[in-house]
C-alpha cells in the first residue's frame, strides 16, 4: 500500500506540473522567440515567419469530400484527369486539347480528349463515400507543422493554440460549408489529465471564436479508452475506433438539426473523424464536416 500511494502522490505531482506548464505558456507566451525554431523575432506571438512559410499546404487539385490530393492519371475512375469515351459536357471542365474553358453544359469535347475536371470525388470516396461531408485541413502533417503539434501535445506550449487555430479558421471559412456548431474530436478522461488539455478542444476553442460559433467542449465523449494508432494500419484503425464515441444525453438537444464542424489535430484515415460523425448524425446533427491542423499522408 505505501508503494502504491507513492506511486499516485507521484503521477498526481506530474499531472499538476503538466498542467502548470501549459497554464504558464498561455499566461507567459514568449514574445520574442520562434518556438520551433529558436530564431527571434518581434511584433507578434507564436512562429516565426520562415517557419510559416516552410509548413506544405494542401493541394489544389484535391478531393472534394476528404481533401487527399487527387492523383493526375487518364483514364482513371476518380481522377483529376479523364479520357473522354465519349462527348464531355462536365459543367466546369477544361478540354485540354480544345482549350475549352469551362465546358458549358451541352457544349461537348470530342471523344478521346483529355478533361481536367475541378471538384471531382478521389476513387475511394466515389466507391465507399465518408460519412462526414467534408474534410479539409490547414497543411501537411510533416515538417514544421508535426513539430508545433507536437509541441502543443506534449511540451504544453499552449499559446500555440491561438496561431494555428487562426489558420484553420482561414481554411473553414473559406473551404467548408457553414457550421453553427463546433465540437472537438474527445480524449479519453485519463489521458486527458495526464495531458492536461486535450488538444482539439483548445484549437475548436479558437475557431469557435473567432467565427462566433456554439462551442460543445462534451458534444462528444470516447466509449473507451483506444491504443495508439499512429502504427496501425487502415483496416486495424477502423476496427479499434468503431462504436468509440457517442453523445451523451443531455447534449442531443444542442446537436439535433445543427451543422457541425468536427475539430481535430491530424487527420490520416479518418477512422476517428467518421466514427466521431456517426455519433453527431445518430444524434440528429444536420451534416457534419471536419477541420483538421494537419493531414497525413501515410496511408495515401
Amino acid at each position: 500500500m505505501p508503494i502504491i500511494s507513492t506511486l499516485k502522490a507521484s503521477w498526481a505531482s506530474e499531472i499538476g506540473r503538466t498542467f502548470c506548464r501549459g497554464l504558464l505558456s498561455l499566461a507567459f507566451p514568449p514574445d520574442d522567440t520562434c518556438p520551433i525554431c529558436g530564431s527571434r523575432f518581434t511584433g507578434r506571438v507564436g512562429i516565426c515567419d520562415a517557419c510559416w512559410e516552410a509548413i506544405r499546404r494542401p493541394f489544389d487539385n484535391i478531393c472534394i469530400r476528404c481533401g487527399l490530393p487527387l492523383k493526375p492519371q487518364i483514364g482513371s475512375a476518380g481522377s483529376f484527369f479523364h479520357t473522354t469515351s465519349g462527348p464531355a459536357t462536365t459543367v466546369g471542365s477544361t478540354c485540354l486539347a480544345c482549350r475549352t474553358s469551362p465546358l458549358a453544359r451541352g457544349v461537348a469535347a470530342p471523344a478521346g480528349h483529355t478533361v481536367f475536371a475541378p471538384f471531382q470525388v478521389c476513387a475511394e470516396c466515389a466507391s465507399d463515400p465518408p460519412v462526414f461531408e467534408r474534410a479539409r485541413s490547414f497543411g501537411v502533417y510533416e515538417g514544421r507543422l508535426r513539430e508545433i503539434i507536437l509541441k502543443l501535445k506534449y511540451d504544453q506550449e499552449w499559446h500555440l493554440f491561438e496561431p494555428l487555430g487562426q489558420a484553420m479558421v482561414s481554411v473553414a471559412s473559406l473551404e467548408l460549408p457553414p457550421a453553427d456548431v463546433v465540437i472537438p474530436v474527445p480524449m479519453y478522461e485519463l489521458k486527458e489529465i495526464a495531458r492536461g488539455m486535450n488538444h482539439a478542444y483548445g484549437l475548436a476553442r479558437v475557431i469557435a471564436k473567432a467565427l462566433g460559433l456554439t462551442l460543445l467542449r462534451d458534444g462528444l465523449v470516447r466509449t473507451k479508452n483506444t491504443p495508439p494508432l499512429s502504427d496501425l494500419t487502415k483496416q486495424e484503425r477502423q476496427q479499434t475506433v468503431t462504436e468509440g464515441f457517442r453523445v451523451p444525453g443531455e447534449m442531443v438537444k444542442a446537436i439535433k438539426g445543427k451543422r457541425i464542424w468536427l475539430v481535430d489535430d491530424v487527420l490520416t484515415t479518418g477512422a476517428t473523424a467518421g466514427e466521431c460523425s456517426k455519433a453527431l448524425l445518430r444524434a440528429g446533427a444536420l451534416r457534419v464536416c471536419v477541420i483538421t491542423a494537419a493531414r497525413s499522408l501515410k496511408h495515401t
